[in-house]
């Protein structure tokens, strides 16, 4: 009898265990995207099916390193990161969610979710000072220096007056210069590119490109492509390539052109520190692995017919206030990047100043009232 009563329970327990239903997610982890020093947080909503809530449910989260045997983190249905460091903290994440006394073929696994470190991951500032054994020196701090074709024999006045903060490629054509293989947007599939040009008076009516990550094949394969074509409106080889006729770049002074690209695959064009344009549906094209090359195309077409100064590359796409503070670093003064609904006389703040000028037209009216 005793037998028969532990064969039952037994069949039982496996009759149960076969018919147990894994966890349920909800909610997966999303994408993290921060500054080094920040802390990053991943999260996941599951439910237990059985129970209709989270009763038993046992959370292992994980950092991706070869899918087999990756290191095991939090132990709850969260993960924070706390103080992000940039060089070993970004990666994939991902949690295992279980049930208490049921084996691992009843558990699910998360989609994975990044941390990306947002970081300015090239700077080039063209100052003679950072031009050392024929290279522009990054001065980001990531060492991709960038080997210059023929060195200038002088250097020109830099957007911020610096006497020797600029390299014309207009008197010195072969000053273009290779900057390696890497990508800013590799991982994060978001970037930023941040440049200064001023046009020569004498230009000639040709392209000029300021920074180009291309190898042969179509146009659209080309993970960028950014010019000021002959006639001064901007052109930008990605996937799609991107025209703009209706800007123009001034010769004779600074323009501040920048180009952003996000994960939603949106693309926002930036004249002087302000949003000129968004558009929707453009991303970086497919060559990952060519060469940079900074004022000029590769092998040294196209070069810029004038100077560039201060090319900064980031691995997000920045804000329209970050952008504001590029521009304002290099000239000074403020900018006016969104105007208050309420500031009546255009110094983009609302104050007394703009009480007095609703003041001056209390009570007007230019109503029309019925005589009779």
């Amino acid at each position: 009898m005793m037998r028969q009563v532990l064969l039952i329970c037994a069949l039982g327990l496996l009759i149960c265990a076969a018919q147990a239903e894994p966890p349920v997610i909800n909610t997966q982890p999303v994408d993290e995207f921060v500054f080094e020093g920040e802390t990053a947080e991943f999260n996941v909503d599951a439910i237990n099916p059985t129970t209709g809530d989270t009763t038993d449910l046992t959370y292992q989260w994980k950092k991706v390193v070869d899918g087999t045997d990756d290191p095991n983190l939090s132990t709850t249905d969260t993960l924070t990161i706390s103080d992000v460091n940039t060089i070993t903290d970004p990666g994939y994440y991902y949690c295992i969610v279980g049930i208490v006394g049921l084996d691992d073929a009843n558990s699910v696994t998360t989609d994975y979710a990044k941390l990306v470190a947002k970081d300015l991951v090239a700077h080039y500032t063209f100052d003679k000072a950072d031009f050392v054994d024929g290279q522009y020196l990054d001065k980001s701090g990531y060492g991709r220096h960038a080997t210059v074709n023929q060195a200038p024999t002088t250097f020109d006045v830099g957007a911020n007056g610096d006497l020797e903060g600029a390299v014309s490629l207009f008197d010195y054509p072969t000053a273009w210069a290779a900057a390696g293989t890497w990508d800013p947007a590799a991982f994060s599939n978001e970037a930023t590119i941040s440049t200064w040009v001023r046009l020569d008076e004498n230009a000639a009516a040709v392209d000029s490109s300021l920074t180009q990550k291309r190898t042969g094949g179509g146009w659209n394969d080309a993970r960028w492509d950014f010019i000021v074509q002959g006639a001064r409106t901007l052109w930008f080889n990605l996937n799609p390539n991107l025209g703009i006729s209706d800007f123009s770049c001034e010769t004779a002074q600074w323009k501040h052109l920048c180009l952003t690209i996000s994960a939603d695959n949106v693309a926002k064009v930036y004249e002087d520190g302000v949003l000129f344009r968004s558009y929707s549906g453009w991303q970086l094209g497919a060559q990952v692995d060519a060469e940079i090359y900074l004022g000029a195309r590769g092998g040294g077409s196209a070069p810029v017919q004038g100077a560039i100064d201060d090319y900064r590359f980031y691995n997000y796409a920045l804000t329209a206030d970050e952008i504001a503070g590029l521009y304002i670093g290099q000239v000074g003064g403020y900018l006016c990047v969104s105007k208050p609904a309420l500031d009546f006389n255009d110094d983009c703040i609302v104050n007394l100043g703009d009480l007095e000028v609703f003041a001056a037209s209390w009570l007007e009216s230019g109503l029309v009232a019925d005589g009779n």
